[in-house]
């Protein structure tokens, strides 16, 4: 599976909202908790362990909703490529239905805690793009696009970036607002 995305600074995002709704779906809003584990020794892989609690659109405000009886637990091991701003990533992503065993077990065998992100998110689609608009803690507002292809060729690969810059216009942001760095690179800096 390859995750094919770009994340861009947004800073109007009563504008982005607005542009949204003329071409997407609104599907909720979702609050992420990311806990980051790498290994003590090579080759020094890290892994993430995401919380999610999603909360169900209701009618009025897209901020407002109702949340799910469950949260849901993520692990993810990524190994990353870029590409002018546009990441292409081989993503493995599995869930597990007790976050805190799991955690008790990176440390058993040999990970420690390397960082933490929290972040809320407003869930849109459009095709097959997820499209989320982003308010991530101790960084501002961003919006990101993504899709995930499998197995895809050179051909299929380059039309999904096209696409992703495509979707980032109809959103109303500019290229230039493309953000290379990670969140985790970004917090780091900030000394977050």
């Amino acid at each position: 599976m390859q995750e094919i995305e770009l994340k861009a600074w947004d800073y109007d995002t009563e504008k982005t909202e607005k542009a949204l709704k003329t071409f997407a779906t609104f599907a909720g809003t979702s609050f992420k908790s990311d806990r980051y584990f790498i290994q003590q020794n090579p080759p020094q892989e890290e892994l993430r362990l995401r919380t999610q609690k999603d909360f169900k659109p209701s009618a009025g405000s897209v901020q407002n909703g109702e949340p799910e009886e469950n949260c849901t637990f993520w692990v993810t091991h990524k190994k990353r490529f870029k590409q002018n701003g546009i990441e292409q990533n081989e993503e493995t992503e599995f869930s597990v239905s007790d976050g805190a065993a799991f955690e008790k077990v990176l440390y058993t065998i040999g990970f420690k805690l390397k960082r933490t992100k929290e972040k809320k998110t407003g869930n849109w689609y459009y095709q097959n793009f997820h499209i989320e608009t982003v308010e991530l803690t101790g960084l501002g507002n961003f919006v990101e696009i993504e899709t995930v292809l499998q197995n895809p060729g050179q051909e299929e690969t380059a039309a999904a970036k096209q696409n992703l810059l495509k979707i980032l216009q109809k959103c109303r942001i500019d290229a230039h607002n493309i953000e290379e760095k990670s969140y985790s690179r970004l917090l780091e800096e900030k000394n977050i």
